[in-house]
């Protein structure tokens, strides 16, 4: 069975890739870098920030649902190790923490609750409780590896995996309707039109002001 989940990719994130690579080509064979000492160290440096952390950011950040423990990989410092008995919970991706990490390139995520103990100088540990975001491509087959090794019923997995995606579906249609929402708010906003129109004389300007026309119905008050 699968235990080594890459992470979802968002789609903002591969543009954004794709479009980085097509301005560092145009950089680097444009005539003012390849033929300046600066602009060659300069593409240089280039290339090895995306060789280090951008090209392989995609391929490398995974998650592992390892025999004693979660495995977190965020590339290219950050390693965390979740011991099963640690974890306290696992909410949908909308869930607001106090104490938050994100590892997720993508917005189809989970936020996995544990125990963390903190060692304060000159102070006993303290035991807090925080949360990091996740985004595998295969979320339920990750839900249910996951699921097991919290000794949590393979049927109760599956239903908590679907109220999962329930949760995410119900999230992004209120984002959504967030969306029109300041859309028709700002239609509603937009100032009334005002026809000008003027008359420049010396000296002095004229300008006569009319009103757009409006909808409303002329009623004969005086006869």
């Amino acid at each position: 069975m699968q235990t080594k989940f890459k992470s979802g990719v968002n789609l903002f994130l591969v543009l954004f890739i794709v479009v980085f690579h097509i301005v560092l080509l145009l950089l680097l064979t444009s005539p003012i870098f390849a033929d300046t000492k600066v602009g060659l160290r300069f593409g240089i440096f280039l290339l090895i920030i995306d060789a280090v952390l951008i090209l392989p950011m995609p391929f490398v950040t995974c998650y592992e649902v390892r025999e004693e423990y979660l495995y977190i990989r965020d590339w290219p410092l950050r390693v965390f190790k979740i011991p099963y008995g640690d974890i306290i919970s696992v909410e949908d991706g909308d869930f607001e923490a106090k104490h938050k990490k994100i590892v997720a390139l993508s917005m189809n995520r989970i936020a996995v609750g544990y125990r963390k103990e903190v060692q304060h100088k000159k102070q006993e540990p303290e035991t807090v409780e925080e949360y990091i975001y996740i985004s595998p491509s295969d979320m339920n087959s990750f839900l249910l590896r996951l699921s097991g090794k919290m000794q949590i019923g393979e049927e109760q997995a599956k239903k908590k995996a679907e109220e999962l995606a329930v949760k995410q579906a119900e999230h992004n249609r209120k984002k959504k309707a967030a969306q029109q929402a300041r859309k028709k708010k700002k239609e509603a906003e937009q100032p009334e039109i005002i026809v000008m129109s003027g008359n420049v004389k010396t000296g002095a300007v004229d300008i006569t002001e009319e009103e757009a026309p409006k909808n409303t119905e002329s009623t004969d008050t005086d006869s």
